[in-house]
């Protein structure tokens, strides 16, 4: 979940006893105390609204404390960060003052989202900010419009599925059997040839493997030395929580992509010609920002063909910069990619659902804060995304034990397509529907 997390060193208070007055004088200075720390922490928190509004200068509101460890120029891309996925900065929503004195927990609005934490103010004359802390971001809309309808209306394609994996509860549908570009929710299918090898005795989550793959990030493992030995869960995990395209790599690596294809084949994957073969990530980093790499031609070819433009990519090298330029712009052929639908998509978690171990990976990093996903006994989640590509999709389950798939899918080859959006539009289908059988 994208975080705005402002922090510096917060200065201690101070509690000065008063003697010499009456019970009375004493809880009327108290009391004026409360209200004039009430009216700064009010005025500060509109102080913060305005700089990240950008209407005031960061040095006016906040200690040198804290703008040592947090710059102006952080505290501008972290707001642009939150802006792009969110939509523009509103304000503020809420100020409560806190039990302790400086302190007091704060909501901004954004046009998607409220950002939710805790600033504390220094105690001295000029009670600058020594602390802004904004630690749960929930995603928000305002439309009467029916979900799947806001889905439909989304520019290029798009789709959702909220629905019982046993097919007796459908909730919300649309496009729900369209393929779509998957970015990283791809890495599912990989989890999920690696949990049935294990059901059939063929692996163990705690085999070792040597670390012999590099790819670029998402993640850290690129990073790890060559040889370094880890465990399968280690690599699923890092996989999943983190989206680490070198533990991927590896992954598929260990597991061979014909393995994989044929996972993909009996989960009942829609769109089998377009997976073929099954690339890694590093292929696909190569693929799209290599020059010559084949990319024109590549869709045209059969399975022979494209593997062995990949197999021509091996020895190929480009510069991070070059991959980060790439996928940081606008969209660049998306129909290079790993695809499934939304139904394809439950299809697959049933195959996963039955593995503790999985479903705990999957659990390490839901995407949602816990007020999205109250009334869900558990939450799983992997998504993905490129430029013009995002995918969100959810294994969940409620009370009484039944699994459930919300997945949301959207791809836009002509401009890159909103992360906070979807994210919001996902939030509004698990408030609607708590995992109790029943819409709200």
């Amino acid at each position: 979940m994208p975080r705005l997390f402002l922090a510096a060193t917060a200065l201690s208070l101070m509690s000065v006893p008063v003697y010499g007055q009456s019970v009375e004088g004493a809880e009327a200075q108290a009391e004026a105390i409360h209200s004039d720390n009430e009216q700064r922490l009010g005025q500060r928190a509109e102080d913060i609204a305005d700089v990240l509004r950008g209407d005031r200068a960061p040095e006016d509101v906040f200690s040198d404390a804290f703008l040592n460890q947090v710059s102006a120029a952080q505290m501008v891309a972290m707001t642009s960060q939150l802006e792009a996925q969110f939509g523009s900065f509103v304000g503020l929503e809420s100020m409560t003052p806190d039990d302790a004195d400086g302190f007091a927990l704060v909501t901004y609005r954004f046009e998607q989202a409220l950002a939710s934490g805790h600033i504390q103010i220094a105690a001295d004359d000029a009670f600058m900010v020594d602390t802004l802390l904004l630690n749960q971001i929930e995603p928000v809309t305002d439309s009467d419009t029916p979900i799947a309808q806001q889905v439909a209306d989304l520019p290029g394609t798009a789709s959702i599925l909220l629905a019982s994996l046993d097919g007796s509860d459908m909730v919300f549908e649309h496009n729900a059997d369209t393929p779509l570009a998957l970015g990283s929710a791809f890495k599912l299918y990989v989890l999920s040839t690696l949990v049935q090898e294990i059901a059939a005795g063929e692996r163990s989550w705690s085999d070792t493997v040597q670390l012999s793959t590099a790819s670029f990030p998402s993640g850290t493992m690129q990073d790890w030395p060559r040889g370094a030995p880890v465990t399968l869960h280690t690599l699923a995990t890092m996989m999943i929580s983190i989206s680490d395209n070198t533990a991927t790599d590896q992954l598929i690596q260990v597991l061979g992509r014909e393995a994989i294809e044929a996972e993909m084949r009996a989960a009942g994957n829609s769109a089998m010609d377009r997976n073929m073969p099954f690339m890694t990530t590093r292929e696909l980093f190569l693929l799209k920002a290599a020059e010559n790499s084949g990319m024109d031609t590549y869709a045209d070819l059969d399975r022979a063909g494209r593997l062995a433009v990949l197999e021509s990519l091996a020895d190929r090298d480009v510069a991070l910069d070059r991959v980060r330029q790439t996928f940081s712009g606008n969209p660049v052929r998306i129909d290079l990619e790993w695809f499934a639908s939304a139904r394809d998509m439950g299809e697959l978690f049933e195959r996963i659902s039955g593995d503790p171990v999985a479903l705990d990976i999957m659990a390490v990093n839901t995407a949602l804060p816990d007020s999205a996903t109250e009334g869900w006994e558990y939450v799983g989640y992997k998504g993905g995304s490129e430029p013009g590509v995002l995918n969100m999709s959810w294994l969940l389950q409620n009370a009484e034990g039944r699994f459930y798939v919300l997945s949301l899918g959207w791809n836009n080859p002509e401009a890159p397509v909103n992360t906070g959006e979807l994210l919001s539009l996902a939030s509004s289908a698990l408030a609607a529907h708590r995992g109790t059988g029943e819409s709200d």
